[in-house]
């Protein structure tokens, strides 16, 4: 029988990457959450996080252009 009670599933780790500075990937590591401003590019104000260091590289390639 399934069951969409959410503490039935279970414990999955997912590795994600956040690409910023190590101050603020420090702070965050410790439990500060700082999200980012919205610049239009993207779905709103919060942390992004990729699936995939490929998609990291990427990001970080077409930042600096």
């Amino acid at each position: 029988m399934r069951t969409n009670d959410i503490t039935s599933l279970p414990d999955v780790i997912i590795p994600l990457f956040h690409v910023d500075s190590v101050q603020r990937n420090a702070k965050f590591a410790s439990g500060d959450f700082m999200p980012s401003c919205e610049d239009g590019k993207w779905c709103g104000k919060g942390m992004y996080f990729w699936d995939n260091l490929s998609n990291v590289k990427y990001w970080i390639r077409d930042k600096h252009r």
